[in-house]
């Protein structure tokens, strides 16, 4: 089980992917969907306020799978800082797609793909 509000922990690159696509995809559609829904409701500005809250909560659930994919290759979590660096960040976000974790367990816990084989 994932856990979204966490950084305990490490994930794999597949469950990193996957799960941040999800989070986007489940937001983006909220983002869309939801001031529409609740417009008649609401009424028109309490409907586009729910948009910053939708984005913020994904953005942080992003950020804290991102978290566990760094302890994945044990990094420290302050590295998630360096992706505003300009340029470093794309090495930095393709290192946290494609580069595998550090086999075996580490300081941030186990292996997240022990005993798959």
């Amino acid at each position: 089980m994932i856990r979204l509000f966490s950084t305990e922990g490490r994930l794999n690159r597949g469950r990193y992917f996957w799960t941040s696509a999800a989070i986007s995809v489940i937001t983006g559609v909220s983002v869309s969907v939801l001031p529409g829904v609740v417009h008649p409701w609401v009424g028109y500005t309490a409907a586009l306020a729910t948009i910053p809250i939708i984005l913020i909560g994904g953005f942080v659930m992003v950020v804290f799978q991102m978290i566990k994919r760094l302890h994945d290759l044990d990094r420290p979590r302050w590295h998630c800082v360096l992706l505003l660096a300009p340029i470093y960040n794309i090495y930095l976000g393709l290192l946290l797609l494609f580069e595998e974790g550090t086999e075996g367990a580490n300081r941030y816990g186990r292996d997240p793909l022990a005993g798959k084989n």
